[in-house]
């Protein structure tokens, strides 16, 4: 029996503690409260797979692909070349409702959608990703890597026990096939069962946490959760710049990099 391969995220230090990184084949939940610097360890994360030969697929529930890849280009300036080539797929699922709205109040002439060529038309939310999982996800050749960059937005827009069925399937599917999926959920919405039930389900489950430091407010990583990995910590301070996650020195004496010199227009 070989070796479990593992998923690196391109911080040196996180994928130290990890062994090496995120074991393939699972299904990563990600909490935090907005502004927290999840999306962007996210489409870090992502980019780092892609700059190094793998596939990504990025399911778009909170903006259009379009935004989406202007805030990756800050992280990595050849994000439009992997989505022309192909190597980046989006499922987009917002410009898909945001079409239909502006169709059905009368915002932009009917005539300009194309209906007969857009398969996503007029389907619903999580229909269109279970098309995906189901359909798509086996055809994905390599080494894998997604992000569903909002699954509150699921949880507000259908039933739990409906969405849970979903993850269930998701799940399935990516033990099957490979890869490694964040899904992104924003923190204090939901009640705790939910939550609870979600992060049983899910292969791993990182929360972005704010503590207070006298006058400072300091976020900080702390995993609750990483089957298939053998790991001594807890909790890792960051700061979130625009072009991913920075890491220092913890309190603990675990030694984290950060450079000499940060733009303060970059801190976020």
């Amino acid at each position: 029996m070989g070796s479990m391969k593992l998923l690196p995220a391109g911080i040196r230090i996180l994928d130290n503690l990890l062994g090496g990184g995120f074991p393939d084949g699972s299904l990563i939940v990600i909490q935090g409260f907005p502004g927290c610097g999840f999306e962007e360890f996210a489409q870090q994360f992502m980019c780092y797979g892609l700059s190094n030969g793998s596939n990504g697929v990025y399911f778009t529930l909170k903006r259009t692909a379009k935004e989406i890849l202007q805030a990756m280009k800050r992280i990595d300036g050849r994000v439009e070349d992997y989505y022309s080539s192909g190597r980046l797929t989006f499922v987009d699922d917002y410009s898909a409702r945001l079409k239909e709205f502006a169709v059905e109040h009368n915002l932009v002439p009917a005539g300009k959608i194309d209906f007969e060529n857009d398969p996503f038309w007029r389907i619903d939310t999580l229909k269109r990703l279970e098309i995906f999982v189901k359909d798509k996800m086996k055809v994905m050749n390599g080494e894998v890597r997604g992000v569903l960059d909002n699954l509150s937005y699921l949880l507000r827009t259908n039933e739990v026990a409906q969405i849970l069925k979903f993850l269930e399937n998701m799940h399935y599917c990516v033990q099957i096939y490979g890869g490694v999926y964040f899904l992104l959920l924003v923190d204090g919405v939901h009640d705790a069962r939910t939550v609870a039930t979600i992060s049983d389900l899910a292969d791993g489950v990182i929360r972005f946490v704010e503590l207070e430091r006298g006058t400072e407010l300091v976020t900080r990583m702390r995993f609750i959760k990483m089957e298939r990995t053998t790991f001594n910590f807890k909790v890792i301070p960051h700061t979130t710049i625009r072009t991913g996650l920075l890491y220092y020195k913890t309190d603990e004496g675990i030694q984290f990099e950060m450079p000499h010199r940060i733009d303060p227009r970059e801190v976020l």
